[in-house]
């Protein structure tokens, strides 16, 4: 008789732990459980660690466009830079089970739960770069700190809901992009929709189009080249690539 899966055994390997965040208010203090790391070594695999932050150090959000199809359709999301030098990723996938492979025309038919991957930059930009040979780039956003931090905030709220509920991910309505949207929405409700973010190989177009990115960093972006070691100073080597 075959038995029964645990629960953290029919996910795929990098989607076994969903994240979650524990906010002391008073300290600008965040907690991050399920933080993932992606290890690389003669053995890759995925770890999970407690994380701990302070938002006052909390300076810089970035945009990263990662292309796996062409110029049209791209992996969105979001790093955001502590003064330190650390960097939280958050990726809105879909959270696949061990025997699912993604498919975007069984998305339309919400055949996925949606997750929030938390994670560094060696992991969820690393791999993209190093593995699986995608064209990834940087966009620094043009975004003052209080609303990096209230951006930041809202991500963890959502994060937080999401813990104990499941949500179902949509390839059109409920995806890397438009949930990022959605979120950037509530933030700042001035930022109005556009067929760009739903075509998300130009999700970042449209962000230098409301002057969200810089001519300068639109212009002249350049694609992350392989970092032959990746390590704690993966962030550190990638922006010094980019000039």
């Amino acid at each position: 008789m075959a038995k029964n899966m645990s629960p953290t055994e029919k996910w795929r390997t990098e989607y076994r732990h969903k994240s979650s965040m524990d906010f002391n208010r008073d300290a600008s203090e965040i907690t991050i459980h399920n933080f993932r790391s992606f290890q690389f070594s003669d053995k890759n695999d995925y770890t999970w660690h407690t994380r701990n932050y302070n938002l006052d150090q909390l300076q810089s959000v970035d945009l990263i466009q990662s292309h796996w199809s062409g110029k049209m359709i791209a992996h969105v999301f979001l790093s955001f830079g502590f003064s330190n030098g650390d960097y939280v990723s958050f990726s809105i996938e879909t959270r696949r089970k061990s025997h699912q492979q993604f498919s975007v025309w069984k998305g339309f038919f919400y055949n996925y739960d949606i997750i929030y991957v938390v994670a560094d930059e060696q992991d969820l930009i690393g791999t993209r770069v190093n593995l699986r040979n995608e064209q990834v780039y940087i966009f620094p956003l043009n975004l003052d700190k209080a609303l990096i931090t209230e951006f930041f905030i809202n991500y963890m709220s959502k994060i937080n809901a999401l813990k104990e509920n499941d949500e179902k991910y949509h390839s059109m309505w409920n995806n890397c992009t438009t949930s990022i949207y959605k979120i950037a929405q509530k933030t700042y409700p001035d930022f109005k929709f556009n067929w760009k973010l739903l075509v998300s190989g130009y999700a970042s177009q449209y962000c230098h189009q409301l002057g969200f990115i810089e001519d300068k960093d639109y212009f002249n972006k350049q694609q992350i080249p392989i970092i032959p070691s990746i390590d704690e100073t993966f962030s550190h080597q990638i922006r010094r690539e980019l000039g």
